[in-house]
């Protein structure tokens, strides 16, 4: 499994008719997930595997990669002086 899973499987849900999930009010707290916040949807198409995150976990995810990407072009660019 490349350690897919190495969290736990938690619960299951069911798809309603409209396409929506419920997240499990276990998981919501474990998350701290409150009504009405924005989540991030990542997709797996090749393992199948949908994903939700905060968009503040997000966010700084795409700070922090900036920021190597950014030190990533210096050292090209000194290299390339």
């Amino acid at each position: 499994m490349n350690g897919i899973f190495k969290g736990k499987v938690h619960s299951s849900v069911t798809v309603g008719e409209r396409g929506q999930i419920v997240i499990p009010a276990g998981v919501r707290q474990m998350f701290r997930i409150r009504p009405g916040e924005r989540l991030i949807v990542i997709v797996n198409a090749e393992r199948k595997i949908i994903g939700l995150m905060h968009t503040d976990d997000f966010n700084a995810f795409l700070k922090q990669a900036a920021a190597v990407i950014t030190k990533m072009e210096r050292k090209v660019s000194r290299k390339n002086r």
